[in-house]
């Protein structure tokens, strides 16, 4: 139902709880920013928050049945 370029994509749930969503290019965006840290500007890291903000608004507009969980760090 949620499908937005900014989301990654839950994809189900294993027996431990954990969970299994769209494969990410980079791996995280911590690990990422981390190893990224001295070739990232501040435009690059206001265009991540600018992602993340949409990202996270975008589910308030839709009227679905399920659920949505945002695990930020």
């Amino acid at each position: 139902n949620l499908h937005h370029p900014n989301i990654n994509e839950f994809l189900g749930q294993c027996e431990d709880l954990s969970i299994v969503t769209e494969l990410a290019m980079n791996g995280d965006l911590r690990s990422y920013c981390l190893k990224e840290r001295p070739h990232l500007s501040f435009t690059d890291m206001l265009s991540f928050c600018a992602q993340i903000s949409r990202g996270m608004s975008y589910p308030e507009g839709k009227k679905t049945n399920c659920y949505n969980y945002f695990l930020l760090e």
